[in-house]
Order: C-alpha cells, then sequence, then structure tokens
C-alpha cells in the first residue's frame, strides 16, 4: 500500500468553482501520493471533470490552489479523454510522439521531426499498452480499446508525475476497460505517478484503486482506502 505521508505529487487545497449560479466544487481538498492511484467517484454533475480539468490546466478555478512538485510546468501532468483526442490520419506512433511537443521546438512538431531519444520512448510506451506490432497503422483503422490503449501511451511518453483519467473507460466493453484500468494501475505503481481517475462504475474502482475519493453536488463526500469499502458504501454515494 502507498505511503499517504510522502510528500503529495497533487493536492488540491480548498479549491471552489462555479458555472454562474451553480456550484460545481465547493471547497475540495485531498491529496494524492506518489504511486497511489485514486478512484474519483460521483454521480454525472458532481464535479468530477471540472476537478480534473483544473488540475490539468484546462480551466482556472475561482478559489483554491492545486499544488504539485512540479508546479507551473504542465509537462509533469498528462490526462487521458474520455473520447481518446487522437488525430485519425496519423499512426500510433505519429500520435505517441504528441506527447514528446512539450518538449521540443514547434517546428519539429510542425514537421514530425522528432529526435532519436524522443522516438525510442515512444515505442517503448507503445510496447508497454501491447501496441508495438500496431505502430504503422493509422488510429483510425483501430478499435475502441486500442485506440485508448494509444491514447494512454502519449500520455505516457509526457513522463510525467501526475496522470489524470477523465472516464476513460466509459465508451469500451468491459474487457477492453479492465485492460485500460490494469495499465493505469501498473503504470502507476511502476512510474511511481500519481493517478487520479474519474469512473461511473463503482466495482471497478474497489477492483483497480487504492483509494476513493467521491463528490456529490461539488462536495467530497468519501475519502477513503478502496480495502475498507465495499459495494454497499460506494452505493450510498449516488443517493
Amino acid at each position: 500500500m502507498n505511503d499517504r505521508f510522502l510528500a503529495p505529487a497533487l493536492a488540491f487545497d480548498r479549491v471552489c468553482h462555479r458555472y454562474g449560479e451553480h456550484a460545481a466544487l465547493d471547497d475540495v481538498s485531498f491529496s494524492c501520493a506518489p504511486g497511489e492511484f485514486i478512484a474519483l467517484l460521483g454521480a454525472s454533475g458532481s464535479g468530477k471533470t471540472t476537478l480534473l480539468r483544473g488540475a490539468a490546466g484546462l480551466l482556472a478555478f475561482d478559489q483554491g490552489a492545486v499544488r504539485s512538485p512540479g508546479s507551473g510546468d504542465r509537462r509533469t501532468i498528462a490526462m487521458v479523454f474520455q473520447s481518446h483526442v487522437l488525430i485519425d490520419r496519423l499512426s500510433a506512433l505519429e500520435n505517441v510522439l504528441a506527447g514528446r511537443l512539450g518538449y521540443n521546438p514547434r517546428w519539429r512538431g510542425w514537421l514530425r521531426r522528432f529526435n532519436r531519444e524522443d522516438r525510442l520512448l515512444a515505442i517503448d510506451c507503445l510496447d508497454r499498452v501491447g501496441l508495438l506490432s500496431h505502430a504503422a497503422r493509422r488510429v483510425d483503422t483501430m478499435s475502441g480499446g486500442e485506440r485508448q490503449r494509444i491514447a494512454l501511451a502519449r500520455a505516457l511518453a509526457q513522463q510525467p508525475a501526475v496522470l489524470l483519467a477523465d472516464e476513460p473507460v466509459a465508451s469500451l466493453d468491459p474487457e477492453a476497460g479492465a485492460t485500460v484500468l490494469r495499465l493505469l494501475r501498473d503504470c502507476c505503481r511502476e512510474r511511481q505517478a500519481a493517478v487520479v481517475c474519474s469512473l461511473h462504475q463503482p466495482s471497478l474502482a474497489l477492483e483497480h484503486a487504492d483509494r476513493v475519493v467521491a463528490l456529490r453536488s461539488g462536495c467530497v463526500v468519501l475519502d477513503a482506502p478502496s480495502s475498507a469499502l465495499d459495494a454497499a458504501a460506494l452505493a450510498a454515494v449516488y443517493r
């Protein structure tokens, strides 16, 4: 089990955010240690996506702060989206190399002229998600599960300290979804990256996560090790 008393890889400190009159997040505080996998649960509209987008720098919270050892360097935080966000006409390898854009001059990205070290890293990331043999294939010829694994490989190529995943298995069949979550968990432990992954399915949180943080109406209503929880405890989150 991960030591939660290590210096956190990611910490939310009294975060608040509103959309008009609606409080999407209301005084949210919790932290995630290096190598810890947190499942973020809650019904639709509970604030999960807003929290992850703020952590990724895709929106600015109204109040509070997000802290990580690399604060200010967005390359240390990677995000996997529900909809993959891949470039269909490019190969798997070219999509994974997009994870290296923040480490290179813009012209390299425009011309897709990455150096040998970046290419070797991208190949290693494809191998890690079991898709090295698909490196030259266009991603629009792949299944949904394969595309999500390419998106994960791209995030790993960024070499993040924190990996955020917003409903990464929502559109996948159970087998493909379980594969993606196992890869997230294994990469979390092997690379000591902190993972915060929003999910709709409590059973997946119990199976894959070290810890569960649940939101309701923008507030934290549960924060506990998954080993101390059961299906009934998580079902109460949605009442």
